[in-house]
């Protein structure tokens, strides 16, 4: 009797989960993959298609099934939680509506997943070119190191003082420390940057030309010297020392002072003076460089040796005091310094004790009444039967 019946025998209102179209006997309900929770609903398209993330599984639904299975998604109208299986690369929580690629640092390489891989070491997973495949071309590359979850192939740099030359590396503990003799002046290196500098040494680490690292790398210390690229410090050798830092080949090295020696390479002064009886000229390499010549004397420190004075003669080696050197023989003159043997004789009519420096000493004299031939060394008394009555007489005359 009436189009719109609600008495339930004639007719009634269309129920939630179906739909009624005009002329309707009985309702018609909504099919799988959709629902509706609203009464009155006059046409197929009343029912709404199933939620994103979520299946309806059956006809008549006036709400979702539930939730789309872990390992797979649901566009909108599924009616199965397991249909579309989530593909490699991608992930699918319980209830996605869609795959989620894996993000940077992790990857998954098998079907129908809820959760994906963390990157292995030695490779990266970068996906802001898609999908990661863990193979070679994600491998880490030279220069840097990739541990567990790396995101880009850049992220861990190997750092300064060290260098990387070989891919897959997956700490920092395979980086190489920098080559002796050179530096790594940057971070992601594939080989060291260059040769340490002159005066400097680069035994390992080094990350620049001159550094300043204690011991692994350093400015030369005194004593020693560093040509460009040196590993291990040299000393300078004997003969030389080294005062200063920074020294930049052998020929920085100071020879040794006159009167010194330096016998022990590696020397940052003079080791001491030189043996008594010798003399050290510059560069001396040991306390007894020169033995002292005959005519000379050499005390301890001698750069040169020293003459024996006048009226001394020395014809040995190795004095070393002026008191050593022989007072000149009584007879005889040694009229300059530096002798190895008297000057001569005393001259006629003069006579020498020992010790003189003339051949004609003023205060020796001959005196009267005696006379004095060559190489006198006192006055002779004249004989019986003769005399003399001046001084300087080399000979005595008969009595008239």
């Amino acid at each position: 009797t009436t189009a719109t019946p609600l008495d339930g025998v004639t007719g009634d209102e269309c129920p939630a989960g179906y739909y009624c179209e005009e002329g309707s006997t009985y309702p018609t309900g909504c099919s799988p993959g959709t629902y509706s929770a609203s009464k009155r609903n006059t046409n197929s398209t009343d029912c709404r298609a199933c939620s994103y993330g979520e299946y309806c599984g059956d006809y008549n639904m006036t709400t979702t099934s539930g939730n789309c299975s872990a390992g797979f998604y649901c566009p909108r109208g599924e009616d199965v939680p397991d249909r579309l299986q989530c593909p490699m690369g991608y992930f699918c929580p319980e209830g996605s509506h869609q795959p989620i690629i894996c993000p940077s640092g992790w990857y998954q390489d098998q079907l129908g997943q809820s959760g994906c891989t963390v990157c292995p070491s030695g490779f990266y997973c970068d996906n802001s070119y898609g999908v990661v495949v863990i193979n070679d071309t994600v491998e880490c590359p030279a220069g840097y190191f990739c541990p567990t979850g790396t995101q880009r192939y850049n992220q861990w740099p190997c750092p300064r003082g060290t260098y990387g030359n070989a891919t897959g590396f997956n700490s920092t503990a395979d980086c190489s420390p920098c080559t002796g003799g050179f530096y790594c002046g940057d971070v992601g290196l594939t080989s060291p940057s260059g040769p340490c500098a002159a005066g400097y040494f680069c035994k390992q680490y080094a990350e620049t030309r001159t550094p300043n690292q204690t011991t692994d790398a350093n400015i030369c210390p005194q004593g020693s010297y560093c040509v460009e690229g040196t590993a291990q410090l040299v000393n300078c050798p004997a003969g030389t020392f080294g005062g200063t830092d920074g020294l930049m080949n052998v020929s920085s090295c100071t020879p040794c002072l006159a009167g010194s020696y330096c016998e022990t390479p590696g020397l940052t002064d003079v080791e001491g003076p030189c043996s008594p009886g010798y003399y050290c000229e510059e560069g001396a390499s040991t306390r007894t460089d020169i033995i002292c010549p005959p005519g000379y004397y050499c005390p301890q420190g001698s750069p040169t040796p020293t003459r024996c004075p006048e009226a001394t003669f020395n014809p040995y080696t190795g004095l070393n005091s002026s008191s050593r050197c022989t007072q000149c023989t009584e007879g005889s003159y040694c009229g300059t310094e530096g002798l190895t043997a008297p000057t001569g004789p005393c001259e006629p009519g003069y006579y020498c004790p020992g010790g003189q420096n003339s051949s004609r000493p003023e205060e020796y004299a001959c005196t009267v009444g005696h006379y004095c031939p060559l190489n006198s060394s006192e006055p002779l008394p004249c004989d019986n039967g003769t005399h003399t009555n001046h001084t300087h007489a080399d000979e005595c005359y008969t009595c008239p």
